[in-house]
């Protein structure tokens, strides 16, 4: 009788070595693009957050800013400095703007209204955000009824039109910081040039169309920048800025001229990654 030996397959030692190497190659792979797209999918929702208030903001500037009038003898126009900073701006303006004044009779309807642009640090939030200061029609018309000397009506200055507090103050856009305003003349040059902390082209402030002192242009066109982060984003920042008074500090060192070096870390880290520069341009005439 013939003996048979009996033979089995089986992976050698070496074998399943390899195919384990190659199992968490893969895996390890597979999780790489996961972690990508999903913070591929982060960023874009950040972006479509920031994005969203970002353009409604735009698109309230210049709908307002596209009806300047030159109404005299008034500051109707003016390009100043904020207290964010040299290089970030407030804007002001006497614009037409259909509107019905609480507790006016309904057919007193007005258009010429003041408007304030300006970005402000909430203390309460601790984050910047965008404001439009805003008086109707009849608030603006009485500041010049009050300038009214006899026959004569006296100048009215921007103190008067955009600084008091009866107006309607309010938050349009979250998490916005530095405001930029370059203004622009017919021919395209920058009106009262002047250089920025990072060395870019802008309009000197404080720029003022009045019948004061040597009458400036109202320029053809101006340019509106601001930065805005998406709710997510400026939370993390606010976290770990907490402990900080002048937490302020940190949002503004991208733009500073000469930043701490500990506030710049944390714009670059925490800030820099998920900011987004929105700006728009408005024909004035």
């Amino acid at each position: 009788m013939k003996n048979h030996r009996r033979t089995s397959s089986a992976f050698t030692l070496v074998e399943l070595l390899v195919a384990a190497a190659i199992t968490v190659v893969i895996v390890v792979f597979l999780g790489t693009m996961l972690a990508s797209l999903m913070n591929t999918s982060s960023r874009s929702s950040h972006r479509i957050d920031a994005f969203r208030d970002a353009r409604a903001a735009l698109q309230m500037m210049q709908r307002d800013l596209s009806g300047v009038v030159k109404a005299q003898p008034a500051a109707y126009f003016q390009i100043d400095t904020d207290l964010a900073g040299p290089d970030v701006r407030q804007l002001c303006a006497l614009v037409s703007t259909k509107n019905q004044p609480a507790g006016v009779p309904a057919n007193a309807v007005g258009d010429l209204c003041a408007v304030r642009y300006y970005c402000a640090w909430d203390s309460t939030v601790r984050a910047y955000s965008l404001h439009r200061y805003f008086r109707n029609s009849d608030l603006t018309i009485k500041t010049f009824q009050n300038s009214l000397n006899g026959a004569t009506l006296n100048y009215t200055d921007t103190g008067s039109l955009y600084y008091p507090a009866d107006g309607a103050n309010e938050a349009i856009a979250s998490y916005v910081w530095n405001l930029r305003v370059t203004a622009f003349d017919g021919l395209g040059a920058v009106v009262n040039k002047t250089s920025d902390s990072k060395g870019r082209d802008t309009t000197g402030a404080p720029y003022i169309c009045d019948p004061s002192g040597g009458t400036k242009p109202l320029p053809a066109a101006i340019e509106i920048s601001f930065n805005s982060m998406s709710p997510v984003a400026a939370r993390t920042v606010i976290a770990a800025t907490s402990a900080r008074s002048d937490a302020y500090e940190v949002w503004k060192a991208g733009d500073a001229a000469s930043p701490n070096a500990a506030d710049k870390q944390l714009y670059d880290t925490l800030i820099k990654p998920y900011a987004y520069e929105f700006r728009t341009r408005v024909t004035l005439e």
